[in-house]
């Protein structure tokens, strides 16, 4: 799977304006009916930024009907 997605990642302070990073989609692997696991490519320059903890999200910025969204995902 080659697509790419722009992704902030938590450790981002809200008061820093966020900076996205383009990360290629490398699974997507349904869950249940309702949910999917989406699997990026994180390059090693931006591990730390990426680091998993329980409870972790990450926004997603989107384009839908030419607006510029960004939607949580955990």
């Amino acid at each position: 799977m080659s697509a790419l997605v722009d992704v902030v990642p938590e450790t981002v302070p809200s008061r820093v304006r966020p900076r996205t990073h383009p990360l290629s989609v490398t699974a997507v692997i349904d869950e249940t009916p309702d949910a999917i696991t989406i699997a990026l490519a994180v390059p090693p320059e931006l591990a730390d930024e990426f680091r998993y903890e329980a409870g972790q999200f990450v926004s997603v910025k989107v384009e839908i009907d030419g607006a510029v969204q960004f939607r949580p995902y955990s």
